[in-house]
């Protein structure tokens, strides 16, 4: 029995483990197949959820042999344990930012390219570049030095201040995603780096 929960649970981790391969090979977002395995998500941990509870009241409601009963709620307890683990490495291996974010070192030169925030069938340069940029490059910087890398900001979002620049990164990912994403630089008192965050993802 351990056997073949160990196999469930590593069959369960290569399956919602799929859900960060847009980190490695970042056109899966825009692919529609990747789409529909996010939507079998739900599906997949409702039903992982049904079985645990189902297995328990079987085995204390002693409508099944409770060693099967409650092998069935293990198995399913154990894979909602492998779901969290892949949303918990996921948050650590993104650092807060959308999946693809690191894919691609600035370069400020690529940043600054016309299309540089178009894509088809992939993510944007831009989108790829965001993560370097956000953790290694501007920290530091004063808002003439980012102007200076990243080129002039744009409009201010809605209900934002004077202390942000704002930057379009390209159209929304995934691939039923019909929105647009904008990197926000939040500047300090001093007019310096002070945080950064992704809207409209």
């Amino acid at each position: 029995m351990i056997r073949r929960l160990l196999l469930l649970w590593a069959a369960l981790a290569l399956y919602f483990g799929f859900r960060l391969a847009p980190d490695v090979w970042t056109p899966l977002y825009r692919h529609p197949a990747y789409a529909a395995y996010l939507w079998s998500l739900p599906l997949a941990v409702g039903a992982l959820a049904w079985v645990a509870l189902r297995g328990l009241a079987a085995a204390y409601g002693g409508t099944q042999p409770r060693g099967q009963a409650l092998g069935r709620a293990l198995g399913a307890a154990g894979g909602l344990a492998v779901f969290a683990a892949t949303i918990a490495l996921g948050a650590w291996t993104t650092r807060g930012l959308p999946l693809g974010s690191h894919a691609e070192a600035f370069r400020s030169e690529r940043w600054r390219e016309a299309g540089s925030r178009r894509s088809l069938r992939d993510l944007t340069p831009r989108q790829k570049m965001v993560g370097d940029l956000v953790r290694r490059v501007l920290p530091g910087r004063g808002r003439a030095d980012i102007v200076a890398l990243l080129g002039e900001a744009g409009d201010a979002l809605q209900g934002g201040s004077d202390g942000q620049l704002v930057f379009h990164l390209g159209a929304k990912r995934g691939p039923l995603a019909p929105d647009d994403e904008w990197l926000v630089i939040e500047l300090d008192e001093a007019d310096r780096f002070a945080g950064a965050r992704i809207h409209g993802n």
